[in-house]
């Protein structure tokens, strides 16, 4: 099981966020860090509106301690390539 919660989101530039959380993969919680790039705004009306963020990271299972005590250690490889899709909706200053 995997799961993310955010602990920082700063926005990196006008079209980048840059998101800092913790990463369980499981039962390891690691903190992590990666960014986003925005892909658009749908405005909704009413001051509402969506935007849609992609990214990604890679972490080492071994981090994580995955299949450390195993022999499938010599057949999988180390990294682990996640893929991130965000949806966000405007929050009103």
């Amino acid at each position: 099981m995997m799961s993310f919660k955010s602990t920082s989101v700063k926005a990196k530039s006008t079209n980048a966020l840059t998101i800092t959380g913790d990463l369980t993969l499981c039962g390891v919680t690691k903190s992590i860090t990666f960014d986003v790039q925005l892909l658009g705004v749908m405005e909704l009306g009413d001051g509402k509106a969506k935007a849609g963020f992609q990214g990604g990271f890679t972490v080492s299972r071994r981090y994580f301690s995955i299949g450390v005590h195993s022999n499938v250690n010599n057949m999988l490889g180390d990294d682990v390539s996640v893929k991130v899709h965000l949806e966000g909706d405007r929050v009103a200053n």
